[in-house]
């Protein structure tokens, strides 16, 4: 069941509603539709709908049009954001906002301070990368979004899940500008069993509102290395990958829609069904880039 939330936008004396979570649903509440960039205070809904257009920038292909560590050719993405490090909580291109300060899912506070970007991760060859921490013994987490929303087509993230037990992160989309109430989601729960596994682990997948959900199995411990996860949006279906290949697919009617929808990550905690925690030390998931093809209605190669 969803939960109605009414939070108030502290900074300009704005008021607002959103849904919260429930514990399949990676929500947020963001800054109210006019904040031009991220202001200090509780929000209500916000984000900006429009057309997705072709970035330019650091969010887009880099033109090569030579494969990336993923195998896929990116010289088609509309979409290619690999985090290299940018000044301030707004990207360059204006394609991506860093959350906060605000409360969102699960009453944790979402904090810019908690994300970070770097150039270089241990052991990896490509460069930038984006970290979402959990902050120890708090409800405090951080979040990242596309300021514009995006339609059918496939998305995907390179991601290494934390290690830590007792937080949820995501990856997933949800419906522009109030988020909701279509949403995609993408989730690992970092309280489950697997994360002291060698070589096992699990994904939730949810698709709201209907509340459809499958946890897939995965022949490996997310939180060991970087992994693909994604999904293929077109009219009436999703079918959600890993690694490029197809995991589990849905059909509902709530898939047919000329909706746009934000694409978020975020790493939360607090829910004792639904990831657990807090964590007794940071937790800190990190993403190597998000592509997104549009309006592609195959698995990009």
């Amino acid at each position: 069941m969803k939960a109605l939330l009414l939070l108030a936008f502290v900074s300009s004396g704005l008021l607002a509603s959103g849904c919260g979570e429930t514990p399949s649903r990676a929500k947020t509440d963001g800054p109210p539709p006019d904040a031009g960039s991220t202001t200090t205070g509780d929000a209500g809904d916000s984000g900006t709908p429009g057309d997705s257009g072709t970035p330019d920038g650091s969010g887009t292909p880099d033109g090569s049009g030579t494969p990336d560590d993923s195998g896929m050719n990116d010289s088609g993405a509309t979409i290619y954001e690999e985090f290299n490090p940018w000044s301030g909580n707004t990207s360059p291109d204006g394609v991506w906002r860093i959350a906060g300060v605000w409360t969102g899912t699960g009453g944790n506070v979402l904090d810019p301070a908690l994300a970070a970007l770097t150039s270089t991760y241990p052991g990896e060859s490509s460069s930038g990368f984006l970290s979402l921490t959990v902050q120890a013994n708090q409800l405090r987490g951080s979040e990242i979004q596309t300021i514009a929303g995006y339609g059918y087509g496939y998305y995907e993230v390179r991601m290494k899940v934390s290690p830590t037990a007792g937080i949820c992160d995501s990856f997933f989309w949800i419906e522009a500008p109030s988020y909701g109430s279509r949403e995609w989601d993408i989730e690992f729960l970092t309280n489950e069993p697997w994360i002291s596994s060698s070589n096992s682990g699990k994904v939730h997948y949810t698709i709201h509102p209907s509340g459809k959900s499958y946890t897939a199995d995965l022949p490996f411990n997310p939180s060991a290395g970087f992994h693909r996860y994604g999904f293929l949006w077109t009219p009436g279906k999703i079918e959600f990958t890993v690694d490029g290949q197809p995991s589990h697919s849905f059909t509902d009617a709530a898939l047919n829609s000329s909706a746009t929808g934000f694409i978020m990550m975020n790493a939360w905690t607090g829910n004792p069904n639904w990831g657990g925690g807090p964590p007794t030390q940071n937790a800190t998931t990190v993403y190597d880039w998000v592509k997104f093809y549009a309006g592609a209605t195959s698995i990009p190669k």
